[in-house]
């Protein structure tokens, strides 16, 4: 991957945030009033040129802006992102004071998806899997495109078999797939966050998919309360 110096690595850490943020092509009139590093439009539409001919950004139709491609999420995440802490959604809750497993993960599940915004998957073996935020996926635009939607709906009916994939295939305890990079079919429309507790019993997998947009910092900071709070289940 090409290595950026500081000035094409802080324009594009501000296209990836503003894109993930309105979900709008950005252009260089925006990067150049925006962003603090004093650049001209003129000057900011030559930066945004050499990073779209080395395959960080792409314009979508005849837009005069600039989206991210895989490459430069694939860039934002390794080299940009922050370890946000912005919530703690897990209730203190100990092994001992468990009574109804498989409700309580439900309801973990989905206070999570509800506090992130995001839509969530837990799973172990022995159990069901438990889904939460489909709703709130469907709210981002990517799913006003039919063949993500008709994506994300295939998805739906292959979670268990995923979930098993991510159980099968777990090498760390958390990592981040962008498009191509996921383990399942239609994964080129999505990214997904993944986490898993130790290998002790009961093992637990958790993530998170969403548009390739999605908050990078946010869903990451959510998935690993999850498996925070997993790991007293």
């Amino acid at each position: 991957m090409n290595t950026l110096n500081d000035r094409e690595s802080s324009i594009l850490e501000y296209i990836v945030r503003d894109y993930i943020l309105t979900a709008e092509p950005v252009s260089s009139a925006s990067v150049s009033k925006k962003t603090r590093i004093g650049v001209s439009p003129a000057t900011a539409r030559n930066i945004m040129a050499d990073l779209g001919d080395i395959g960080y950004l792409e314009q979508p139709h005849t837009s005069s802006g600039r989206i991210p491609t895989d490459k430069a999420y694939r860039y934002f995440v390794d080299n940009l992102m922050n370890d946000a802490n912005l919530l703690n959604t897990y209730s203190g809750r100990t092994r001992k004071e468990r009574h109804n497993f498989d409700e309580e993960i439900r309801n973990f599940a989905r206070k999570t998806a509800e506090a992130f915004g995001i839509f969530t998957v837990i799973a172990v073996p022995g159990h069901e899997v438990f889904l939460s935020g489909i709703d709130e996926i469907f709210k981002e635009p990517e799913f006003k495109e039919l063949e993500v939607s008709r994506a994300f709906a295939k998805l739906l009916d292959d979670i268990p078999e995923i979930a098993e994939k991510y159980h099968e295939t777990r090498k760390t305890s958390f990592s981040i797939y962008i498009g191509n990079e996921n383990i399942f079919s239609e994964g080129e429309y999505f990214s997904s966050i993944f986490g898993s507790t130790a290998y002790d019993e009961p093992s637990f997998v958790a993530f998170s998919i969403g548009p390739k947009r999605m908050d990078y910092e946010r869903c990451s900071t959510a998935v690993r309360k999850l498996i925070e709070g997993l790991e007293c289940f």
